[in-house]
């Protein structure tokens, strides 16, 4: 049986690691862990994200992830809402451009939004969305 007492982060972003650490500093009594060393192709976790919403995306993490190493997990989503695109690239910010050799999801998407939109949009109306 497991400890109750520990949680599983479905993410293979130390940064989101990080912050979700922090939010679980007022709990002690509850580790949160991450996938790493808990199952085998945790980077593929991401893959997951197929679907239409950033809840459904999260869902899906946190069920794969608890599959695999019987713990209580959690996830979230995020992506790039840019209001004058329409909300786009959004919950498909992650696939919405393939990077290049050594470049970054973001910088691949930033050209591509450059490239389909040369006159530019207001980085100011764009935001991120998570859930």
């Amino acid at each position: 049986m497991r400890a109750l007492n520990k949680i599983v982060l479905a993410s293979q972003n130390p940064h989101k690691f990080l912050e979700f650490k922090a939010l679980f500093a007022q709990f002690p009594q509850v580790e949160l862990l991450s996938l790493e060393g808990l199952i085998r192709n945790a980077g593929k976790i991401d893959a997951v994200e197929t679907h239409e919403s950033y809840a459904e995306n999260a869902l899906a993490k946190a069920r794969i992830a608890n599959r695999a190493c019987h713990f209580p997990c959690l996830a979230d989503d995020s992506g790039l809402e840019v209001p004058s695109l329409g909300g786009r690239p959004g919950v498909r910010t992650r696939r919405y451009a393939t990077p290049k050799a050594g470049q970054s999801q973001d910088a691949a998407n930033i050209e591509k939004l450059r490239q389909r939109y040369p006159d530019g949009f207001s980085s100011e109306a764009s935001r991120n969305r998570s859930e």
